[in-house]
């Protein structure tokens, strides 16, 4: 957990505002085991409510992207078509993929 900084808040606010600074926590939706609905990255994308739960349930592709990747750096369609290749992986369409992206402290 966070709190809001100046520097944080800043891109939101025209000058002469520069952000604001809070001790209100904020958590991340992003953090720990999750499922991402459409609408997350497709705007008229399904919402998570109407995602069906047997979709949700099943075989699973478990692809571990942690060793092609340096500090902060983005997993991408490329680290995953690698990770694929070299552990002879296949993400099809409607599969379950688990993706392991941080290894932690």
């Amino acid at each position: 957990m966070d709190f809001v900084t100046h520097g944080f808040s800043a891109p939101r606010y025209s000058p002469p505002c520069r952000g604001f600074a809070t001790k209100l926590p904020i958590a991340s939706d992003h953090a720990g085991a999750r499922v991402d609905a459409p609408y997350h990255f497709i705007e008229d994308g399904p919402a998570i409510e109407r995602v069906p739960p047997e979709t949700l349930l099943g075989p699973a592709v478990v692809l571990d992207v942690t060793p092609c990747l340096g500090a902060g750096e983005p997993a991408t369609a490329a680290t995953l078509a690698r990770v694929c290749a070299h552990g002879k992986l296949s993400v099809e369409r409607d599969s379950i993929a688990l993706i392991r992206m941080w290894k932690g402290q």
